[in-house]
């Protein structure tokens, strides 16, 4: 599979089996990348360095390398930098009572819409894909995100997070759609109402 330059990564986030949430998350500007080329470079070698599941814990491997590039050893500042820009470029898409919202990730965060798990989550692979996405060789980038695909039940898509919406089946409570959105038999929750 090609994959073009508008890629996004798409996690749906789960009560049990029900889909609650989505995280969108879209490649950083060429400007973001070149503040942080470093940052992510480090954090690419070390995540590879142990194994697929590296990739969920990817705040961890960026507070190391941050921590490693900062001349006092608190990479704090460093990081926070392209946290923002990561925040700031990823959405949840949330399943509400009147229908599916986004946001931009780090208002979902502080706002605590999202499980605690979930939220570690939702920045893990938000991370994760920001540093295959910018940093792996295009020869080995699909088969990371193909792999990261499959540890997240995750999609790959062209769609930006408006696209995505008007893709979901519409959200009601006394007519449900039918369509089935991440897999056959998943229910949605709208702030604890279940759709099927």
């Amino acid at each position: 599979m090609k994959i073009s330059p508008d890629m996004n990564f798409v996690v749906p986030l789960y009560h049990g089996d029900d889909i609650y949430a989505y995280v969108h998350a879209r490649p950083i500007s060429a400007a973001a990348f070149e503040l942080n080329y470093r940052l992510l470079i480090r954090t690419y070698n070390t995540m590879l360095n142990e194994g697929p599941v590296a990739a969920r814990m990817g705040h961890l491997f960026l507070k190391d390398a941050a921590a490693a590039l900062a001349p006092d050893g608190d990479g704090s500042a460093i990081s926070t930098l392209l946290l923002n820009e990561i925040g700031r470029m990823s959405s949840v898409i949330l399943a509400t009572k009147t229908g599916w919202q986004a946001i931009p990730l780090q208002q979902a965060l502080d706002s605590k819409l999202l499980d605690p798990e979930d939220a570690i989550e939702a920045a893990n692979a938000s991370l994760f894909f920001i540093v295959v996405w910018h940093v792996s060789p295009k020869q080995t980038r699909d088969g990371l995100l193909k792999t990261a695909t499959e540890l997240w039940g995750a999609a790959r898509s062209p769609l930006q997070p408006t696209e995505w919406i008007a893709s979901l089946p519409t959200l009601t409570a006394t007519a449900p759609s039918g369509e089935t959105v991440a897999k056959p038999g998943a229910t949605i929750l709208v702030q604890g109402t279940a759709l099927t």
